[in-house]
């Protein structure tokens, strides 16, 4: 099990808050980086690179084999892994916040959204074919963008979740 925070570099901060993280086993901890997210089978971790252009980046659960997924002028954040891990779901940000996805590799980049509304706090449904998003409410596309469909139309209406598909055993 690993636990995954973002923090200031040891050298700007108590050397025994940098003790303790090393004993507990906390392992990477993302200095620059932010918004980690697992993949489903625990081996890979997508996060944003802040090096000024936010963009994603793939890397081994240990911390090697880091890949830059996106090069853009866009700001690219928030990944979030398909149920099957075979893609990726992120936000673009060029002034409008979109939705995109890509393959899990950084191929087949797809824009699902794109309109003078910000599109944002997307969640992908168990069965890995729709994503519910905001946009001035609650709203439901398939995974390739299609099909869009509004639930809620009220501002205050966020975060929207997807119950776990329920066991059959």
């Amino acid at each position: 099990m690993q636990l995954l925070h973002r923090s200031p570099p040891c050298s700007d901060r108590p050397a025994a808050s940098c003790r303790a993280e090393r004993e507990i086993g906390v392992g990477r901890v993302l200095v620059d980086d932010w918004a980690p997210a697992f993949s489903p089978d625990g081996t890979k971790i997508a996060y944003v690179t802040n090096d000024g252009d936010r963009e994603i980046a793939v890397m081994a659960a240990d911390g090697t084999d880091v890949v830059q997924l996106t090069d853009n002028s866009t700001r690219d954040s928030l990944p979030k892994w398909s149920p099957d891990g075979t893609k990726i779901a992120y936000e673009i940000d060029d002034g409008d916040k979109e939705i995109g996805v890509m393959a899990a590799d950084g191929t087949d980049v797809v824009h699902l959204t794109d309109n003078s509304t910000h599109d944002t706090q997307f969640s992908w449904s168990p069965d890995g074919t729709r994503l519910a998003f905001v946009r001035a409410g609650i709203g439901v596309m398939n995974a390739t963008g299609n099909g869009i469909r509004r639930l809620t139309y009220s501002r205050d209406d966020r975060d929207p979740v997807w119950s776990p598909v329920p066991n059959s055993d």
